[in-house]
């Protein structure tokens, strides 16, 4: 018998959806988001929170994904693929509609 993966197994296939993570991780094909729009004035940080940079109402942001992605801060040895990076966190997700996520931001860790 064959069993075709669907949605509604991704809770019982943790390790899988942790490879899926790190290959959407690592193969980011798309290292800068689409752009947003500051809804009001705002302050932002630097990486390093030193520095802060004020932002006007209406002003066009883009976030850089791809140094979060590879930063070793959050990614230890952020060149390497290590799906177990993520056992801490995959048994605990909250799934949402796939209708309203995109992309690899459909769920929120508990």
């Amino acid at each position: 018998m064959r069993l075709i993966l669907h949605f509604v197994h991704r809770p019982s296939t943790p390790y899988t959806e942790a490879v899926l993570h790190e290959v959407l991780r690592l193969g980011n094909i798309l290292p800068k988001t689409v752009g947003q729009r500051a809804l009001a004035d705002g302050l932002v940080r630097d990486k390093d929170g030193k520095e802060e940079y004020f932002v006007p109402k209406g002003a066009d942001i883009k976030w850089n994904l791809g140094a979060v992605l590879k930063d070793p801060r959050y990614f230890p040895k952020p060149d390497s693929f290590d799906p177990t990076r993520y056992r801490q966190v995959f048994f605990k997700f909250v799934y949402l509609a796939p209708s309203s996520c995109f992309f690899s931001h459909s769920k929120v860790p508990v």
